[in-house]
């Protein structure tokens, strides 16, 4: 590899399980990106963070949805940093965060367009400069949810999850040649910030009861499987499942 410190974007990264990753990669020796399309004051707060602890961060916004703005930031941190070698698509939109003046087909558009138009745009940019950048890792954030059956309100979540999959498998195969492995992350319920206000104990107590573990992971079990897929050379079109006996428990 170059000299220059090798940088990793994680899309989404502002809160959560895509900060928790930030951090991570950050400990690993990376220039960290810590993209995000809205909340300006928790992604720069993230990226301080990061800094404060000795680690390289800086946040930038970018909605994933917008293709010329992914175009214009993979551009830009070509020319900033020298490109992106870890791209980790992280963005997605809360399952539960419909709008009430959102229609079927208009949160429909509005899930598909940042967990899986977003991925897809970045993985392209990323392909796009892939022969200048070998030994690169693409990570795309899956759930458990993909191969479940769900409630009606995160069809749209789940299907573009399950979609995610596809990519994976497509991305590694055309990436090979540059030893790029693309693989995926399939997280079960995670216990951010935000969960207990999302769900509400009620919520949480009975999704428990469909885990073999009897709890939800933690972000960093969730981030051990990113540092072993950024780490691993050799893995690729794969699966990486954390989620505690979810996909099997009754």
């Amino acid at each position: 590899m170059e000299d220059r410190k090798r940088v990793a974007l994680i899309t989404g990264a502002s809160q959560g399980l895509g900060a928790c990753m930030a951090r991570r990669l950050a400990e690993l020796g990376f220039r960290v990106i810590v993209n995000y399309a809205h909340r300006t004051g928790r992604a720069e707060s993230v990226a301080a963070g990061i800094r404060e602890s000795g680690g390289d961060a800086t946040a930038m916004r970018c909605d994933v949805s917008d293709e010329s703005a992914v175009i214009a930031l993979f551009a830009e941190l070509e020319e900033r940093f020298g490109g992106v070698d870890v791209l980790v698509n992280n963005a997605r939109i809360d399952p539960l965060s419909r709008r009430p003046e959102e229609t079927d087909g208009m949160w429909w558009d509005h899930v598909l367009s940042v967990g899986l138009r977003g991925a897809y745009l970045c993985c392209n940019e990323f392909t796009r400069y892939a022969e200048h950048h070998r030994n690169g890792r693409i990570v795309n954030v899956s759930s458990c949810r993909a191969h479940r059956p769900n409630e009606l309100e995160s069809i749209a979540y789940a299907t573009s999850k399950l979609a995610v999959h596809c990519l994976t498998r497509s991305y590694a195969a055309a990436l090979a040649k540059y030893a790029i492995t693309v693989n995926t992350l399939a997280p079960g319920m995670i216990a951010t910030e935000n969960m207990i206000k999302r769900i509400g104990l009620d919520g949480y107590e009975e999704e428990c009861r469909h885990i073999a573990l009897g709890r939800a992971g933690s972000c960093d079990e969730i981030a051990d499987g990113l540092v072993w897929a950024v780490q691993n050379g050799f893995m690729t079109g794969e699966t990486i499942n954390i989620n505690g006996g979810q996909t099997y428990a009754p």
